[in-house]
């Protein structure tokens, strides 16, 4: 090719759903506590200098909303802006929520993934006087990028057949490497 090269463009696709992760990625639903999620972070940071040449993923069940979606434009259950710590951490470190990429607007797109199954809350966990309220439905399943990576599609993805292996929505995104 004379003079000139020719690069191929490369997808890759990753999922978050609970207790699921992709590659070389840490799940915030293994590391319990806020400290085990805050040393997980900081394992993470170490790695993350190679982003600039490495896609760096960060998914998994967070078990608590984003920031992203709290907005004080978007008020919810009468609160405004919260800035959550498991999602201003990420952003902290340089990482980039995929899904709010995607889709900017929480009002909009909320993109929850808690809980497609579960719509009435069942008892349990020392609360059963609330047994069949509502169960808050909110964005907490992530797929967090840093590097060479534009996201194509970010979606949360679950079915109403009743055979979904999770009571959560999965995060599916789209990538492609550049």
């Amino acid at each position: 090719m004379s003079g000139s090269s020719t690069r191929a463009a490369a997808t890759i696709s990753a999922i978050s759903a609970s207790g699921s992760a992709t590659g070389a990625s840490r799940s915030g639903h293994r590391a319990g506590s806020p400290s085990a999620r805050s040393a997980g972070l900081s394992e993470l940071r170490n790695g993350l200098s190679a982003a600039a040449t490495t896609p760096v993923l960060l998914t998994g069940d967070f078990n608590a909303p984003s920031h992203l979606d709290w907005t004080a434009a978007n008020s919810r259950c009468g609160y405004g802006a919260v800035q959550w710590p498991s999602s201003t951490a990420p952003a902290n470190a340089g990482l980039t929520d995929s899904y709010r990429q995607a889709h900017p607007d929480p009002a909009t797109s909320p993109g929850n993934t808690w809980s497609p199954v579960d719509k009435t809350f069942a008892g349990g966990y020392g609360y059963d006087a609330h047994t069949g309220e509502p169960e808050p439905q909110d964005r907490i399943d992530f797929v967090h990028y840093k590097g060479p990576l534009t996201v194509l599609s970010s979606d949360a993805v679950s079915t109403d057949l009743g055979t979904w292996p999770s009571d959560h929505a999965a995060v599916l995104t789209v990538f492609q490497v550049n």
